[in-house]
């Protein structure tokens, strides 16, 4: 039937099936068959369009240059194999593929655990500080190898190729990946930054830079061109100074946050006031007074003490916002001036008390759904153990996403507690409340919804948001609140605007896919879809959200380190302990095998469960934390 339409009619037709469809089809006649096989090329690049893989009209080569830095695409060789990787990825993100596990090995030692981490896809590195000592390391992602250190760093953040940190004068130091200012690698960026620009760099971090990498020279060479010649591997790893924030008022700096060009901070002395910079034009933007906001801004802002005597716990941004969570009160803000008709100031407050809230409003519950069917590997893997070396990628794992990522979904509350419920976060009024302990708060990456959690448990997300502050809706109309179970304490928003990861103070880790039908419209039938023709999350529903914790990075006792965590576009990045993973796995390996070979007896089986088995517990000083990583991308190459 194909072959006697025009191909561009019949390509077309084509354009409104799915996979399975244009499967079934290639059984239909040889003539179908060949129309298929002649127009692979095209057929592939229309269902990446269905699936909103690549937007209309982008080539190959655009498509797979859009994922740099990650190279999960590289070697693609035409639109099926693209489409193939494509679906791979997102049914292991969905939990219905495999996923890899794994870490770093690190010495057994208390005192070397790390603290913090950064990891770098472009250049292929990893920074990290350890827990008690300051200094900041740069390891090779390939082998563990060390590249490059620098002491004095305790706490540091990192964004596109550049390191800030917090100077021993309480302003902030900024450095630059070095292998972006001595090869050409295509930036704008004048570095460092010389005056008369306000954050020039200083001349002591020329001097920390001379004691801790002297620039590679070739010495060999009687060529002064010659001998000022570097190689990548010569600069992979290192920083640059880049520029110097200057401690406002001379006080030191409590809070800080980079996400380029941007860098945010606050002092410990007036951490109601947040000072904005532009590292990449080196320039000061402004100073924004969260009490002036509140005083003058909106009327709806104004009566309310939420702020008095807050204390800032973290900032965050984005591309036109800054973040200031306080314990008490969660701060939106426009960057510049200019940005205020669009992201007008929004100040936000928690209505009722939180413990109740605990109880009235919809909780999380734990599901198995199984299907009969052959994952991608063995169903019941072993742990692949080396001996740990000292520069070696050990301990990982391929095991199906259906056994590592635990499913759970949210479920209304009991009648009785529904009935007392009111809970929302609102624009503050003139009450006087218990402090909610909002932990973290993050925007999308797409700027259009926020998801706040705090110390109770609850995690809050607000659609649209700027509706509010534009007066259209009120939060309570739109918030959606879910309780996990356990304090709450970071956000990971990144690589995709429906999907972040929530760290809890007990160590767990969630993923939640706010639009599970985005990119998988073959998912089950009990998941809302998105319609064809939509091209973002319009109105994303808690209630219809994929959630799943990741099973084999659970246990107590290892909490009071493990906040820091970095989601992209193919893994999960977060710390732990590597043999304390292999442990953890073989131990819950024999369990689903038990349990398994019951349940996949049954052709589905969806029942609703609590695992009464016990957390594991260790002794702090028995384990090493490391970085380790859940990897999406197995079975794409």
């Amino acid at each position: 039937m194909l072959s006697v339409l025009p191909a561009d009619i019949s390509l077309h037709i084509l354009s409104f099936l799915s996979l399975s469809d244009i499967a079934n089809l290639h059984l239909t006649s040889r003539g179908n068959h060949r129309f298929l096989a002649d127009h692979e090329s095209e057929v592939y690049h229309q269902l990446a369009v269905s699936y909103r893989y690549v937007s209309p009209g982008t080539s190959l080569h655009e498509a797979i240059v859009a994922e740099y830095p990650s190279s999960w695409l590289n070697g693609t060789e035409d639109w099926k194999d693209f489409f193939r990787r494509w679906t791979i990825l997102e049914r292991n993100w969905s939990g219905h593929g495999t996923v890899l596990e794994g870490g770093y090995t690190s010495p057994r030692d208390f005192a070397l655990r790390v603290r913090q981490f950064a990891v770098d896809e472009t250049d292929g590195t990893v920074l990290t500080t350890i827990i008690f000592g300051s200094m900041l390391t740069v390891h090779a992602i390939e082998d563990n190898r060390r590249l490059w250190s620098l002491p004095e760093v305790r706490h540091f953040d990192w964004s596109d190729g550049f390191l800030a940190f917090v100077n021993q004068e309480g302003g902030v130091d900024v450095w630059r990946r070095s292998t972006d200012v001595y090869l050409d690698r295509g930036q704008s960026v004048s570095t460092p930054l010389v005056p008369p620009s306000p954050l020039a760099a200083s001349m002591s971090q020329f001097e920390r830079a001379a004691d801790s990498h002297p620039i590679i020279r070739h010495e060999d060479s009687e060529d002064e061109a010659e001998s000022t010649k570097h190689t990548y591997e010569d600069l992979r790893g290192q920083y640059t100074p880049h520029a110097c924030i200057r401690a406002p008022n001379s006080q030191s700096t409590r809070r800080f946050r980079l996400s380029f060009p941007i860098v945010a901070l606050a002092t410990n002395a007036e951490d109601y006031i947040v000072h904005l910079y532009d590292i990449a034009k080196g320039e000061y933007i402004r100073s924004i007074n969260i009490y002036e906001i509140h005083q003058t801004g909106n009327s709806s802002l104004t009566g309310h003490s939420a702020i008095q005597d807050a204390i800032l716990l973290h900032l965050e941004l984005s591309e036109h916002c800054v973040i200031a969570c306080y314990d008490s009160a969660v701060v939106v803000l426009p960057i510049r001036e200019e940005y205020e008709s669009k992201y007008p100031p929004l100040i936000l407050t928690e209505e009722e008390n939180s413990m109740a809230l605990q109880q009235s409003v919809p909780q999380l519950r734990r599901v198995r759904r199984l299907k009969r069917q052959t994952p991608h590997g063995d169903l019941f893997p072993s742990f692949i153990v080396e001996e740990p070396g000292e520069h070696t990628l050990t301990n990982s794992v391929k095991a199906p996403g259906y056994f590592a990522m635990e499913k759970f979904k949210v479920v209304p509350p009991s009648p009785e507690a529904a009935a007392a419920n009111a809970g929302a976060l609102v624009i503050h009024g003139d009450q006087t409340r218990i402090s909610p302990c909002f932990a973290s708060a993050a925007i999308s990456p797409d700027e259009r919804h926020l998801v706040v959690v705090t110390g109770f448990g609850l995690l809050y997300l607000f659609p649209d948001f700027t509706r509010i502050s534009k007066g259209l809706v009120t939060p309570k109309e739109i918030a959606q609140i879910v309780h996990f179970g356990s304090s709450l304490s970071s956000i990971s928003w990144g690589g995709h605007s429906s999907r972040f990861a929530v760290k809890t103070e007990e160590g767990d880790t969630y993923l939640v896919d706010l639009d599970p039908t985005y990119h998988n419209p073959t998912l089950p039938d009990d998941i809302p879809r998105t319609p064809h023709n939509a091209t973002r999350t319009s109105n994303p529903r808690l209630s219809h959200s994929l959630i799943h914790r990741f099973a084999d990075f659970r246990m107590s006792n290892l909490h009071q380190v493990f906040t820091n965590m970095q989601l992209t576009k193919t893994r999960l990045w977060l710390l732990w302990d590597p043999v304390t993973l292999h442990n953890v796995v073989l131990t819950n390996e024999r369990t689903r095998a038990m349990r398994g070979r019951t349940v996949m007896e049954n052709a589905w089986a969806d029942d609703e469960w609590e695992d009464s088995s016990p957390l594991p517990k260790f002794n702090p000083r028995d384990y090493s934390t490391s970085v380790c990583f859940i990897d999406f991308t197995s079975g794409v190459h």
